[in-house]
């Protein structure tokens, strides 16, 4: 009396999937048991031995390429890793050299405004300042200028009269 299991080719894919060493494995004595059935009364022990070997044999070497090939496309995926990270390290370089220079340029423009703005607003309050100063300036001296001229005119005035009295006064007394 013998355990007798089946499996369907999913939950054998399941079991599997991963381990590819079991795969070969499970396929080398699925092979096996294949020709023990087949072949079994109608092949001799030294037959038997010599398929196995040659079974053996396959599923080795498969096993040989298949890590060779896995240790190949890990090379692979190191390079393109390595490759990708030196391209993101550079992007990233790229991009904050980029940024530091966009804000540098955008601080500097927006100090530049600013700095624009405070000074033609000082300088315009100064202009009105000393436009103020000037005009009181000018109205001071006009004021000065035309109370001497009035002193003047006046008293050239008095003198004028004084001569032309003087003249009459000796005109009239000869």
């Amino acid at each position: 009396m013998g355990i007798e299991m089946k499996l369907n080719a999913g939950a054998v894919r399941a079991l599997i999937q991963d381990d590819e060493g079991f795969r070969l494995e499970l396929q080398r004595c699925v092979v096996a048991e294949i020709v023990s059935k087949t072949l079994g009364g109608d092949i001799d022990q030294k037959s038997r031995d010599l398929i196995f070997s040659e079974v053996g044999k396959a599923t080795d070497d498969l096993h040989r390429r298949t890590a060779e090939q896995l240790r190949s496309e890990a090379a692979i995926l190191e390079i393109i890793k390595s490759r990708t990270e030196t391209e993101f390290k550079n992007a990233i370089s790229r991009g904050q050299n980029d940024a530091e220079g966009f804000i540098g340029s955008s601080l500097k423009e927006a100090v530049e405004a600013r700095l624009t703005s405070l000074v033609r607003k000082v300088i315009e309050g100064n202009v009105k300042s000393i436009e103020e100063t000037i005009k009181s300036l000018i109205d001071n001296r006009i004021d000065k200028v035309l109370c001497g001229m009035e002193e003047r005119w006046k008293t050239e005035m008095e003198r004028q009269i004084r001569r032309d009295v003087m003249a009459r006064l000796q005109g009239a007394m000869r």
